[in-house]
């Protein structure tokens, strides 16, 4: 399912992160069913099988080009505008909200290898989706 999508001009100038391109559009896709439980495909605590599950494809980002708008072959959240607001989070707090940072937030947990090749840019919280798409990631708290 097309959860978001991202026009990267945008994303660059408001964030600053060096791994936002310049331009193009960023699609991010996840898996998705009414009655799954999304977490058991995309939860990481240590264990190498979670993360051979996790780098197989439940969640997928796509850089295309303005030119072309690529679809879902099934369901999409229906394209929304969204206006960001700063914020600023505490070192013990742990964020229940959709944000953008470059510092994963308390109680993500990367793995090493990830976190040497790939820059931390934002959270989707499930909660700030439209309804009926509150529980994508199945709970409305994760």
């Amino acid at each position: 399912m097309l959860v978001a999508t991202i026009e990267c001009a945008n994303l660059k100038k408001l964030s600053g992160f060096s791994s936002i391109p310049e331009e193009g559009v960023l699609y991010i896709f996840s898996t998705y069913g009414r009655s799954d439980y999304f977490l058991d495909d995309v939860t990481y605590s240590g264990d190498t099988s979670e993360l051979e599950l996790m780098l197989s494809g439940y969640t997928l980002v796509i850089m295309g080009n303005s030119d072309s708008e690529i679809v879902s072959p099934n369901e999409s959240i229906p394209k929304v505008h969204t206006e960001l607001k700063e914020r600023e989070v505490g070192h013990d707090e742990y964020p229940v909200f959709s944000m953008l940072t470059n510092t994963p937030p308390n109680g993500v947990s990367l793995p090493p290898d990830l976190q040497k090749e790939y820059e931390f840019v934002m959270q989707l919280y499930s909660s700030d989706f439209p309804e009926p798409f509150k529980d994508i990631f199945y709970l409305t708290d994760a």
